[in-house]
């Protein structure tokens, strides 16, 4: 097995979330997941896992802060259920 990890920066979208809107929300046009500023991906045989997400910014004004934080609460926990999810099947309880 080849394991990568790589940083994806410049408003990039975690895909999983992405899918998932697109079923709630069925028949729905440019549905898509949050933007976030940094993604950490691990790239294990040419399949891709986010494995955490980041918001930077110049200005810390509290209103990005709040904005900023609940993001990536979401985005946290969108990596969090795809990282069980692709795991699940692997590990024996």
């Amino acid at each position: 097995m080849i394991i990568f990890q790589k940083l994806k920066g410049g408003e990039s979208i975690n895909p999983n979330p992405t899918f998932n809107k697109q079923e709630l929300y069925d028949g729905a046009e440019k549905v898509a997941g949050f933007k976030v500023d940094f993604r950490i991906i691990l790239d294990a045989d040419n399949n891709e896992y986010d494995v955490g997400a980041g918001e930077a910014a110049r200005d810390n004004a509290n209103t990005k802060l709040h904005h900023d934080l609940g993001k990536l609460l979401r985005e946290g926990k969108d990596v969090l259920d795809c990282l069980l999810l692709n795991t699940s099947d692997a590990v024996e309880v």
